[in-house]
């Protein structure tokens, strides 16, 4: 079933006639859809337009990791973080199939095939890392050799560095659990954001004068600490103090916890993105609500 989200498709399980039509198909986890990727869809949408064909891209969800190697680091963009992204690279329908054990034990040429069957593919863009099939046995010379047997064209897009490092979504992975916003920013193109709706919390904070947002999103989050950043919500976008983790001077379940400053009003409900800038310190057990208190307000000015 097709569904939409702002101007983009959004297609399951390849559930749509659309997919007879000709497409310019970008291929990968696009985890954190960083500046690497975003070349690579940059791509597919260059090709789309040059060829008269619809530019998209395929993805599994839930990210493969999930089954493969659930014991890895967290995934860097939630749902709604990813399709914005491939909105903005001009990406028109985002082919989404869900990952399991006969995809997992595909070889790589039945992998195409199957893709073949339920895709009009025209043309093929992925990164120089990519792999597909059982045991990651299919490359991009694979791909090409496929792509002429099966006549769609192949593209291949090559690394991108920055200051001689290799983007690429685990160095991301690994800044942002070291709570180098800066580094992981440079390399995502954008800061570090999280989407989630917004929960009622036990309003703690409007009772000591600070009231606070809180979010606990299904994904992974970075280190443990206290952050400066941006709120964007339905009224418009705010300045932060956001926080990760527990709350170890009453022993909270694990969350972001955000001041919007200079913002009144009622979020719960509603969806707000949350923009990291910088880490400022990590989190702190407080001898009393009052030495909390102390170090919020002058958290807060921090992030003004």
């Amino acid at each position: 079933m097709t569904g939409f989200k702002g101007s983009i498709g959004i297609v399951r399980n390849f559930d749509s006639d659309i997919l007879k039509k000709p497409m310019a198909v970008a291929f990968g986890s696009f985890d954190g859809v960083h500046i690497g990727h975003q070349k690579v869809l940059s791509m597919a949408y260059e090709i789309a337009r040059k060829k008269s064909l619809i530019p998209a891209v395929f993805i599994f969800w839930p990210h493969p990791r999930f089954l493969l190697k659930p014991r890895l680091p967290f995934i860097i963009s939630g749902f709604r973080d990813q399709i914005e992204a491939f909105e903005r690279s001009g990406i028109k329908i985002v082919l989404i199939n869900r990952f399991d054990e006969t995809i997992r034990d595909m070889s790589y040429h039945d992998f195409i095939r199957y893709i073949l069957k339920n895709i009009n593919i025209k043309h093929a863009v992925v990164g120089y890392d990519y792999t597909f099939g059982k045991d990651a046995q299919g490359d991009t010379g694979k791909l090409k050799t496929l792509g002429k047997m099966y006549r769609f064209g192949v593209s291949v897009v090559e690394p991108v560095s920055i200051e001689g490092e290799t983007v690429s979504s685990s160095k991301i992975r690994r800044y942002l659990i070291s709570g180098d916003m800066e580094k992981a920013s440079r390399m995502l193109g954008r800061n570090y954001s999280v989407t989630a709706r917004v929960q009622r919390g036990n309003g703690r904070g409007s009772k000591i004068g600070i009231p606070t947002i809180n979010l606990y999103p299904k994904i992974g989050l970075p280190s443990d600490g206290v952050y400066c950043g941006n709120a964007f919500t339905k009224y418009g976008r705010y300045k932060a103090a956001i926080n990760i983790g527990n709350n170890p001077t009453f022993g909270d379940r694990h969350h972001i916890e955000a001041h919007l400053i200079n913002f009144s009003g009622e979020l719960t409900g509603t969806v707000v993105r949350l923009e990291f800038e910088r880490y400022i310190r990590g989190e702190i057990r407080f001898a009393d609500a009052d030495e909390l208190v102390s170090h919020i307000i002058d958290d807060i000015k921090r992030c003004r």
